[in-house]
């Protein structure tokens, strides 16, 4: 949608059954659609991917106009995060899913007032929040739907493609009542079903990109991105690392914040895991 067209809900003789109290102007009788901003799902395909999770989650976490957009992500996302680390079969998942988990918990802990994560930032109730730049769409019955659960699901499907169609359909219903606070609604997935994409894109107000066009109109740069993280891990180590102290004098190490929880975010990433901070 163009930023040259604006879009208004206007009543004068009686006022709005369900004026959004989030939004840009708060009104009775008048409030703007699509304002500004929007909100970018992550498809199934796409979250399963550790690599492109990793990335878009930490361009997110850099994004100047961060404070008009969310992202979102499929249900129970937390939960399934934590999972995976504890299973992680080697150092390369190890340490994405630690770069994901570390940055989600920096996303939503801007607050000053909040200042450490708290897991109930993800849900989407508490969307208006500043710290819930994330969210995780919860969805009653997710990753059992059948083709015969509605007449409109596409037939021939396979489960993860009905799980994936579940989900899209969802956000496209879900942000329809968001319409007064944002003005683009994306989904980033790389499904090549026919049947979905032409299904998806039939609702007209939900934008299809796959990942590749989506980095190149947000300008996400993979290779700086990845240089990036390498880094910070490089630093990582090395802060991590015995620091010399004159023989007879204790290390002090640096207090955490007065009203610290032993989970919360100002511990390094290498320490999180052991005190089994995500679980």
């Amino acid at each position: 949608m163009g930023e040259v067209f604006n879009f208004w809900s206007v009543r004068l003789y009686r006022k709005l059954e369900w004026p959004d109290p989030h939004g840009l102007c708060t009104n009775d009788h008048f409030q703007p659609l699509f304002p500004r901003g929007g909100l970018i799902l992550l498809a199934e395909d796409i979250f399963q991917d550790l690599k492109k999770t990793t990335i878009l989650i930490y361009w997110f976490l850099h994004f100047p106009q961060r404070k008009d957009w969310k992202l979102v992500l499929p249900p129970d996302a937390w939960k399934r995060l934590q999972g995976q680390l504890q299973q992680a079969k080697d150092d390369e998942e190890t340490k994405f899913l630690l770069s994901i988990i570390v940055s989600i918990k920096k996303i939503n802990s801007i607050d000053e007032r909040y200042p450490y994560f708290q897991e109930n930032s993800l849900r989407p109730s508490e969307m208006h929040e500043p710290n819930s730049n994330i969210v995780s769409l919860p969805i009653a019955g997710y990753g059992s739907r059948s083709e015969d659960d509605y007449p409109a699901i596409p037939k021939g499907l396979s489960q993860q493609e009905r799980d994936m169609d579940h989900l899209a359909e969802a956000f496209a219903g879900w942000t329809l009542t968001k319409s007064a606070c944002f003005r683009r609604m994306i989904i980033l997935s790389s499904v090549q079903s026919p049947p979905l994409r032409e299904r998806w894109r039939s609702w007209g107000h939900i934008i299809l990109l796959e990942s590749d066009d989506f980095f190149t109109k947000f300008k996400v740069r993979e290779h700086v991105i990845m240089e990036s993280l390498l880094k910070e891990r490089r630093l990582s180590q090395t802060a991590n690392s015995p620091a010399e102290t004159t023989p007879g004098t204790p290390a002090t190490p640096a207090d955490p914040p007065v009203d610290a929880d032993p989970s919360d975010s100002w511990k390094r990433p290498s320490e999180i895991r052991q005190s089994g901070s995500y679980r």
